[in-house]
Order: structure tokens, then sequence, then C-alpha cells
């Protein structure tokens, strides 16, 4: 015997696989054509054979498989056939390339993102325009709040070193003198001894001492300067 394959291998999920007869068909003999049908690439299983006693037939249609393999055991020069056939794979056809189901699920999920992306693309920009717009009306309002934290602050500052300032000069204004115990000389003028006030300073009683320079209050009280 002398055999002969051939393989239709399309590469692609087939929907059916289609042949004709061209012409006469002969079988001699034993010769005889099997066809096989591969399922998803690998399984391979035997569709028909075909010889004297079974003659090709005008046209078949092979379904279920994604390529087909024919082999031819011949031993007769005048054993002969032709055959043309044609793939119809899943889907339809675009622009020179096949889509299946799947692909064509694939295109339209495409298309349904593009067209929301498209669509929601506005209200993103407006969203995104109307956060920005408050982010910056709360930053300029949080920078307004602090410099009139920062004035209300430079002015209680102001203030109490006015009343500070204010203090110090009444202090200032104060007439001052010096302390003489009971035993200083008689001729100074105007002294303040321990006859005529208590010997305590009314601020930090401590006990004054001959020649204390202390500062004298409407009240007549006396406290160190």
């Amino acid at each position: 015997y002398r055999d002969c394959s051939w393989n239709i291998k399309p590469d692609l999920a087939m929907q059916s696989i289609e042949f004709w007869l061209e012409g006469a068909a002969q079988f001699e003999g034993s010769d005889a054509l099997s066809i096989y049908g591969a399922i998803d690439m690998q399984a391979t299983s035997k569709v028909a054979t075909f010889h004297s006693n079974n003659p090709l037939p005008e046209g078949m249609a092979m379904t279920g498989t994604d390529q087909a393999f024919f082999v031819l055991r011949a031993l007769d020069n005048n054993t002969h056939f032709r055959l043309r056939y044609k793939c119809k794979p899943y889907g339809t056809k675009l622009g020179g390339t096949w889509f299946s189901p799947v692909g064509w699920a694939c295109v339209l999920a495409a298309f349904v993102v593009l067209s929301l992306s498209v669509s929601l693309m506005p209200v993103y920009l407006v969203c995104y325009c109307r956060a920005r717009r408050q982010q910056e009306r709360a930053l300029q309002e949080s920078q307004v709040l602090v410099r009139g934290e920062m004035a209300r602050r430079g002015q209680e500052v102001e203030l109490a070193r006015a009343q500070e300032q204010d203090i110090e000069q009444t202090l200032q204004a104060l007439p001052v003198t010096t302390w003489k115990n009971a035993d200083a000389d008689p001729d100074q003028a105007d002294p303040v001894t321990a006859d005529d006030a208590t010997d305590e300073c009314c601020l930090c009683l401590e006990t004054f001492v001959d020649e204390d320079t202390l500062r004298v209050l409407p009240c007549k009280h006396y406290f160190h300067q």
C-alpha cells in the first residue's frame, strides 16, 4: 500500500468543514480513503471511510471538529478523486477577521466600556473641578482663619505689653524713700523708720534693713523697690 495523507487545519474553532466532489471518483480493489476529525485540536476520531463499495458522496459536512485528516491507502494507479472543501468558523467575518461569539462578546464589552468612559468623562471632569474648587475655597478660608488668629494673638500680646508698660510706669511714678532704723540719724530728710511703719515688706514679707530703698503706696504701705 502507498499511504497518502492531507491535513486541513485552519487554526480556528470550526462550526463545520464542508466537502464536495468535483468530477467522478474511482476506487480500485481494496483502495480506501479514511477521513478523521480532531476536536479541540487534540482528540482524533474517524468520521468515515470510502472505497469501491462505499463511494464518495457528492457533498458532505463535518461538524463538531476543528480540523480534518485524509488518509488514502492505495495500490492501484487508477484510484483517483478530486475534492474541494470550505471551512466555516464560528462567528462572523469582519474586515478579513473571523470573530467567534466569545470574540464578539469581548468586542461588545470593550465597546460598552469605551462608551461608558466617554459618557462619564464629562461627569468626572465636573465632579473633579467642583471638588478642586471646594478644596481651594476651604484652603482660602483656613488661611483667613489662621491670619485672623495670628492677628488676634498679636493684639493680645501688644495689649499685655502695653499693660506691663502701664504697670511699670505706675510703679516708677510711686515715690521712693529709704528705710532707717530707730537709731538712724534724726537729721535725715523724711526717713521711714521702724517707729512709724511696720518693718516687713507688704509684698515679699521680708524685714526691712537699714538703707533699703522703698516705694511708698498711696495707702502708706511700703515695699522693696
